[in-house]
């Protein structure tokens, strides 16, 4: 329970980050077709190539050992022994390990609006909005946004468990003093207690990750609701 506010910190971050930063991106590059929706098509296709482990490496090398602009890592453990500092003052140490786990969400959320944001364009009701003479970003933005935010929904769930299983990497690299790197040497000491407690919490948040899913798809969609 110690090591849980260190890995929330770094998963709800990244989380936020990568949904509302793909989401937008994904709006924006169906809405407005020409070099906006090139470049962020080419740019999810190489984020989501790129493995963890080597662009946590990359981020580091370049921004704390080259350029020395953010802390190489070592953040202070959040024990009873040890007293942090708020949030605020320690804020440098979660840039990079955010923004290596926020990539995975912008570039997997926005290749999933765009194409849904397209597939919904081109259904009756949205012609029967603009044939109503109703503005272009009301109808864009509130009838089919909101529409082809169903997909986005339905994702949630596995995306909490990747968040996770992806801490793991990121915690261990930036030696973050979270659940992922307690898991790495819980299973080098063979601690099995501890492995087994750590089990335990990565199906509780699955579990809790597919009933937000089930949750935010019945709010999405009113016809859930009605049925």
């Amino acid at each position: 329970m110690e090591r849980v506010p260190s890995t929330l910190e770094l998963s709800i971050s990244s989380f936020v980050i990568g949904t509302t930063i793909g989401i937008t991106f994904g709006i924006v590059a169906a809405v407005r077709r020409g070099w906006f929706d090139q470049v962020t098509r080419v740019m999810a296709v190489a984020l989501t190539a790129i493995p963890i482990f080597w662009f946590a490496l990359m981020v580091l090398m370049l921004f704390s050992v080259q350029f020395r602009i953010l802390p190489i890592g070592d953040r202070c453990a959040m024990t009873l022994a040890d007293s942090c500092p708020p949030i605020w003052e320690r804020f440098q140490y979660m840039i990079l390990p955010v923004t290596v786990l926020s990539i995975g969400g912008v570039a997997g959320y926005s290749r999933v609006m765009r194409a849904s944001m397209l597939d919904i364009v081109s259904q009756d009701y949205i012609r029967t909005a603009q044939a109503k003479g109703l503005s272009t970003r009301l109808v864009w933005y509130r009838h089919a946004a909101r529409n082809a935010m169903i997909p986005i929904a339905t994702s949630l769930g596995p995306a909490i468990t990747f968040l996770i299983s992806g801490a793991v990497v990121t915690e261990t690299i930036f030696n973050y003093p979270g659940l992922g790197k307690t898991s790495i040497e819980s299973v080098t000491q063979r601690d099995y207690p501890v492995v087994m407690a750590l089990t335990i919490y990565a199906a509780v948040a699955t579990i809790l990750g597919y009933l937000l899913s089930d949750i935010l798809y019945a709010v999405i969609d009113p016809r859930i609701r009605f049925s």
